[in-house]
């Protein structure tokens, strides 16, 4: 970490893991990578349905839980971040209960 201001994005090799970083444009310090664009998407996508699926009745004492538990989930940018195991079992729940 350094104590400037002033960032710069420089973006990734389509190879490469990560999408972006962004580094001190004064020292050159690395500070972050920034995810893609389809993640930042995917993660919005995920709190809109969340949301949605608070709002269902019909859900089990069991779904109620996982929804709660994935509410605490939620980054201070608004998205939901999920492992791929977790994105593919929060995909099933939303298709059992119609959320779109």
């Amino acid at each position: 970490m350094c104590s400037h201001t002033n960032t710069v994005i420089t973006r990734e090799p389509s190879s490469s893991y990560h999408y972006a970083a962004e580094s001190c444009a004064d020292c050159g310090a690395h500070l972050r990578y920034l995810p893609r664009p389809s993640n930042i998407n995917r993660r919005a996508s995920n709190a809109k349905k969340l949301e949605q699926l608070q709002a269902v009745h019909s859900l089990s004492e069991f779904e109620r839980g996982i929804v709660s538990v994935l509410d605490l989930g939620l980054s201070p940018d608004g998205g939901l971040k999920l492992s791929p195991r977790q994105q593919v079992e929060f995909e099933k729940l939303c298709a059992k209960h119609g959320v779109k």
